[in-house]
C-alpha cells in the first residue's frame, strides 16, 4: 500500500509538470497538483485585458460561480495516524494543508451547531452519535457549480458537521477551505451559493478577518452574492429566503447550483473503502479521483462541442447520451 502511494504521488507531480520546473518537486506551490477549471474565468490567461471596465450590464458575463457544501458520506474512523500513514504533498492538490488546518481548529474545540433557520441536517447533524469514532464525519468542498470541478485546495475534513459556533457565529471549517479556494478569483464578482447561505452569509467577511494573517484575505466589498441551490430553495420558508433565489439572478442562466449533489453520487462508491484507511492513503485516494473527475470532463468537452453545433436532434441524441455518462 505504501508502494502505490508514492506511485500515485509521483504520477500527480509528472502530470502537473513538475519534472520542468527548476525548483523541482520542492517549490511546488499550494494546490498546484489540481487539475484547473478551463471554462472558468482566469485573469491573465482567457479573459480580455478591458475585463473589469465593462459596463454594469455586462459584468454578469464576468462572474465565478461557487458552491459551498459538505458529504457526510466521506467519513473517516479514528485509525492510525500521520506518522504511521503520513499525508504525501499535504496542501498541493484538492485538500488544504493539513497542520495549519488543524492547528486553526484546535483554537475552538468542541462547537454547538444551531439552525434557527429550517429542519435541514446541514446543521443539526453535528455534536451527535455519529461523530463518536471517527476522526472526519466527512469533507467539505468548494465547487465550481456551472462547470463541475472541483477546484484546488477546495476540500478539507470535517469533524462535526460544518461547526457552526452560535456565540462567535462562524462555521470555522468552511470558512477557511472556502478563503484557500478563492484566493486565485478575488478579482471577479462571485455569487457564492451555499445550502445555508441564510446563515453562513451573515458576518463571513468579518469572520476572515478573524483568521492568521497568512490565510487572511481582502475581499472586494460587493463582489461576492449568496444563493440557494434550486432543489435545496424548497426545504426553506419562502418568506425572507426570496434574495437567495437563483431564478432572479441576472446571468445565471439554466444554472441550478446542485452541482455538488451530482459529485457526491459519482464519489460515493468509494466511501465505504476510504473509511477505514489512515489519512495519508484516504487523501491520496481521494485526490486521485478528483483529479480523475476534473480531467475526464476536459477530455469530453470536445463531445460537448460537437453537440451545440449538431442541428438534427435525431444525430445528437447518441452524443448527449455519451456526454451524460461521461459527467
Amino acid at each position: 500500500m505504501r508502494i502505490v502511494a508514492q506511485w500515485r504521488h509521483l504520477m500527480s507531480c509528472k502530470r502537473s509538470g513538475l519534472g520542468h520546473d527548476p525548483s523541482g518537486v520542492e517549490g511546488t506551490q499550494p494546490g498546484e497538483l489540481a487539475v484547473r477549471c478551463p471554462a472558468c474565468l482566469h485573469p491573465g490567461i482567457n479573459l480580455p485585458d478591458n475585463w473589469d471596465a465593462v459596463s454594469d450590464d455586462l459584468k454578469y458575463l464576468y462572474t465565478v460561480t461557487i458552491v459551498i457544501d459538505a458529504c457526510f458520506r466521506l467519513k473517516r474512523r479514528d485509525v492510525s495516524d500521520e506518522q504511521k500513514d503520513p499525508i504525501l504533498g499535504s496542501g498541493w492538490g484538492y485538500f488544504v494543508e493539513d497542520t495549519g488546518y488543524k492547528e486553526l481548529l484546535q483554537q475552538y474545540g468542541d462547537q454547538e451547531e444551531i439552525s434557527n433557520c429550517t429542519g435541514l441536517s446541514a446543521i443539526d447533524h453535528a455534536n451527535t452519535k455519529f461523530s463518536r469514532g471517527y476522526a472526519a464525519t466527512g469533507v467539505g468542498r468548494i465547487f465550481c457549480t456551472r462547470h463541475g470541478f472541483w477546484l484546488a485546495l477546495g476540500v478539507g475534513d470535517v469533524q462535526k458537521g460544518e461547526n457552526y459556533i452560535a456565540y462567535w457565529r462562524r462555521y470555522v471549517n468552511m470558512d477557511y477551505i472556502f478563503v484557500r479556494a478563492i484566493q486565485r478569483f478575488l478579482v471577479l464578482d462571485k455569487p457564492v451559493s451555499y445550502d445555508i447561505a441564510c446563515q453562513g452569509s451573515h458576518g463571513l467577511l468579518k469572520r476572515i478577518t478573524k483568521f492568521p494573517s497568512h490565510v487572511r484575505i481582502e475581499i472586494p466589498q460587493g463582489s461576492i452574492s449568496y444563493i440557494i441551490q434550486k432543489h435545496h430553495f424548497r426545504a426553506y420558508q419562502r418568506e425572507g429566503h426570496s434574495p437567495y433565489l437563483l431564478n432572479y439572478r441576472v446571468g445565471s442562466g439554466h444554472t441550478d447550483s446542485e452541482a455538488p449533489e451530482r459529485a457526491w453520487w459519482w464519489i460515493q462508491p468509494i466511501a465505504n473503502a476510504t473509511k477505514q484507511m489512515g489519512p495519508g492513503q484516504r487523501q491520496g485516494v481521494l485526490k486521485d479521483q478528483f483529479g480523475f473527475s476534473n480531467w475526464r470532463k476536459i477530455v469530453k468537452m470536445r463531445t460537448l462541442s460537437q453537440l451545440l453545433h449538431i442541428s438534427d436532434v435525431s444525430d445528437s441524441l447518441p452524443l448527449a447520451w455519451t456526454l451524460r455518462n461521461a459527467l
